[in-house]
């Protein structure tokens, strides 16, 4: 890797751990406080591994040039709001540098460190709208003199007849008051998180193996060992709410779906044409059960549309695998950007879904 960029990321990893320690200085309760001390830590961690690669490159350490990384009480908002798009930012340039075939020998170090990346920008989300409430994470609470006045209670004599008991036989039926969506935000941006979570790990640890498999490199079996834990990450979302069954199900037909892709990629690494062809067949027949699945246990998921998104997914990683498998780097960016695209669209799909479901109704 280039020394320069190597410089940039060290510079940036230790300048944002230590803001983030700031941070969890002046943070108004403990959580938010513990969260950020983790972030902090793992910034750090990313400033160490890049540290290890300089030293091995170049046979030195980087110092990095500090900025000014104080934080008041009064900036603490300001700052959360600042760090969503450094967040963002930072997850598309590791992810698009790791797709470098120049960085290579630092592939796994840049996908890690950018699903961290990606990881801190739900918790900044999290933490925004712990300060600024649930409902308009863009907007300050606004400020006493802008609330609208109570109004004054009225005078003896003006205040109006308590309606009359209706006599028996025609009391109307309780009705349950609706759920309040705001008290269980904790649950819905936990719902949300941990699913965009468990799909953007899915089609990073892909890409790994796809990575792996063509070079016909040692840590083949390591990584599709932790691809395939994937399955089970994404089944305990739906657990709580659907129960064990359900995300035995869910668990079972996803492991199909990996062990399946895992099998493609081996046969394209061969040249295997006609068990592509087999394989493939399999791949989309699995795709059609996962979308009956899922429409059977939730009415807010459309076996249609979902099997439209898995069919999405299946031909943007194929044309990922194929691109990698010609050399052509600049077609296979492209197409996992789609396989990105698709699955933060899936991660969004199914996220909601069980919030419309079970958390919102």
């Amino acid at each position: 890797m280039e020394q320069k960029k190597l410089e940039d990321y060290i510079t940036d990893e230790a300048n944002d751990s230590e803001l983030y320690r700031n941070m969890a200085a002046v943070a108004p309760d403990k959580d938010g406080s513990d969260m950020l001390m983790k972030m902090s830590d793992d910034e750090a961690g990313h400033m160490r591994a890049f540290q290890k690669a300089y030293h091995s490159q170049f046979n030195k350490y980087f110092t990095p040039r500090m900025r000014d990384n104080s934080v008041s009480r009064e900036d603490y908002g300001r700052v959360l709001r600042g760090r969503i798009p450094e967040e963002a930012e930072a997850y598309r340039m590791y992810a698009r540098d790791a797709m470098d075939k120049r960085n290579l020998m630092m592939h796994t170090t840049l996908v890690n460190i950018s699903h961290d990346e990606n990881v801190h920008m739900g918790h900044v989300i999290y933490l925004l709208w712990k300060l600024c409430g649930c409902t308009d994470i863009g907007k300050p609470v606004p400020p006493v003199e802008t609330l609208p006045p109570v109004k004054p209670i009225p005078p003896i004599g003006t205040v109006p007849p308590i309606a009359p008991v209706p006599p028996i036989g025609i009391i109307p039926p309780v009705v349950a008051p609706p759920i309040d969506c705001n008290s269980r935000c904790d649950e819905r941006i936990k719902v949300l998180v941990s699913m965009a979570r468990a799909w953007e790990q899915h089609i990073w640890w892909t890409r790994n193996l796809i990575i792996s498999i063509l070079a016909n490199m040692d840590d083949a079996n390591l990584v599709a060992a932790e691809l395939l834990k994937n399955p089970r990450h994404i089944a305990n979302i739906f657990e709580p709410y659907y129960g064990r069954p359900v995300a035995d199900a869910v668990n079972k037909l996803i492991t199909e779906h990996l062990d399946i892709g895992g099998k493609i990629i081996k046969a394209v690494a061969d040249d295997k044409t006609e068990e592509v062809n087999k394989l493939n067949k399999q791949w989309y027949a699995n795709a059609d059960e996962i979308a009956k699945t899922f429409a059977g246990f939730n009415p807010n998921y459309k076996e249609s549309e979902v099997k439209r998104m898995m069919y999405a997914h299946l031909d943007n990683t194929t044309a990922e695998l194929l691109a990698r498998r010609r050399g052509q780097h600049a077609e296979e960016i492209r197409a996992f950007n789609k396989v990105e695209a698709e699955a933060n669209g899936m991660a969004d799909y199914f996220a909601n879904g069980i919030i419309k479901d079970k958390i919102c109704r």
